[in-house]
């Protein structure tokens, strides 16, 4: 199998989940969610993204373990053409064998000339082990800038949130600033958006990519 180069700071994230799926099968806690519940709550306000009814799209599941996500769209109604993206080899051999007949849909190697509609990413920055913070941010913002990459008309992702009660807070867990996000997230679109108002101690980024717009060399959004 043919795989994407990974920074060093994510090596051992990625034998952290080989081993777990291993341990735990193709289930919420194969891919390190506590339950089924809040796995599928952070799925539905990444959707929130998507258009609704019958317009077809395409979307990029950065990140998809196990493929979780697939069923979530199909059960939903989106209209979507769906492939799944893993730096992990055994989430993507796990999420073949649990999608008979999408099994080509599930790469562990990025083709940098492909784009989709929208890209998504679930839970896949958050766990940073003993990577140093500053280290694993940098990586962040290096894997939202390939998302943006390789999405058209937008894309959306989630982080643990910094707002979380202190002595709550795990060392090998990162957790972003949501006002900073928002912030930074000026830089792809002006339609940017941040929810924090789901009884998760957590957030989702939304970016919607609007034609409508351009951006000066002095970095402003301007309606055409």
């Amino acid at each position: 199998m043919t795989t994407t180069a990974i920074p060093a700071v994510f090596a051992p994230v990625r034998t952290f989940f080989s081993r777990l799926i291993a341990s735990e099968g193709p289930t919420p806690a194969g891919v390190d969610w506590p339950d089924t519940a809040r796995q599928t709550i952070r799925f539905r306000e990444l959707c929130r993204l998507f258009p609704l009814g019958k317009e077809e799209f395409s979307v990029l599941d950065y990140g998809c373990g196990y493929g979780a996500l697939l069923p979530y769209l199909q059960a939903n109604g989106f209209s979507c053409n769906y492939f799944g993206f893993d730096i992990c080899e055994d989430m993507i051999l796990s999420a073949r064998r649990l999608h008979p007949g999408s099994e080509k849909r599930f790469q562990a190697a990025l083709d940098p000339t492909q784009q989709f509609d929208f890209v998504v990413l679930s839970g896949a920055l958050s766990l940073k082990l003993a990577a140093d913070p500053r280290a694993w941010e940098e990586e962040i913002w290096r894997i939202i800038d390939t998302m943006d990459r390789l999405s058209t008309k937008g894309f959306g992702f989630n982080l643990l949130s910094a707002w979380r009660e202190p002595d709550r807070k795990k060392d090998f867990l990162y957790y972003g600033d949501p006002a900073e996000f928002l912030r930074k997230m000026w830089r792809y679109s002006p339609n940017v958006a941040v929810l924090h108002d789901y009884d998760l101690w957590d957030f989702t980024v939304l970016v919607r990519k609007e034609p409508l717009y351009i951006k000066t060399p002095e970095g402003h959004w301007l309606r055409k």
